[in-house]
């Protein structure tokens, strides 16, 4: 029996490292745990046929080492980038999209796709008639006030819907329904939420009339 340099060794070591280097970062998941376990077979394997053909014993504990080392490497890489790619994710959507929606895009963030897609969504617009003439009747301080009130209670039944809230311009709101997550019920929706609003509204008056705040109609269109 020979025993091979561990120059050799060495070479064998940093020619896995090669090999696992490329291929780990090319895959995840369960793809990756399967090379790990393939490299890891030639590995033994090939250790084998050289000793039962060739009687000559290659110290293998360095390339199981540098496998080993670069399977757990990737892993916690793959990982911190993955909570990354979740926290930026969460940060972009969580102020337009509800929880549950970020959530479903968190688990799979194909569905966001670069250069965005035509689909058919329903859009939710509404504002406050003759809003010039009531806030007129406010302070800066009593009006913002009120918008911030008002802006939220129509936000959250949006979010609550399913919508996303697409932009604020002054007392209107705009949201849409069928994406960034797709439902087929989008128009359903979004005619629950405008319902929604006008019955909370209709609350929200009387409290207004109690703290002799104005009272408004909400106009809602739906397309």
């Amino acid at each position: 029996i020979f025993r091979a340099s561990p120059a050799l060794a060495l070479l064998t070591a940093v020619l896995f490292a090669l090999i696992a280097g490329f291929v780990f970062s090319r895959v995840k998941g369960a793809k990756l745990a399967l090379s790990a376990l393939v490299l890891l077979a030639v590995a033994v394997v090939g250790n084998y046929l050289a000793f039962a053909l060739g009687n000559t014993w290659l110290n293998i504990v360095p390339t199981v080492l540098v496998l080993l080392g670069f399977f757990v490497a990737t892993l916690i890489t793959n990982y911190l980038g993955e909570e990354r790619e979740k926290k930026r994710i969460r940060g972009a959507f969580s102020r337009y999209v509800a929880p549950a929606l970020v959530d479903q895009i968190m688990l799979n963030p194909g569905m966001l796709k670069l250069g965005g897609e035509k689909r058919i969504c329903t859009v939710f617009f509404s504002d406050i008639a003759g809003f010039t003439t009531l806030s007129e009747g406010l302070t800066p301080e009593r009006l913002v006030e009120f918008l911030n009130m008002y802006l939220t209670e129509v936000t959250d039944i949006v979010l609550a819907h399913g919508g996303m809230l697409d932009k604020y311009e002054g007392d209107a709101v705009m949201a849409v329904f069928g994406a960034p997550v797709w439902t087929e019920d989008h128009a359903a929706r979004a005619c629950r939420a405008a319902i929604a609003v006008q019955q909370r509204l209709t609350d929200l008056r009387v409290e207004w009339r109690a703290k002799s705040l104005p009272e408004f109609i909400t106009r809602i269109g739906l397309n």
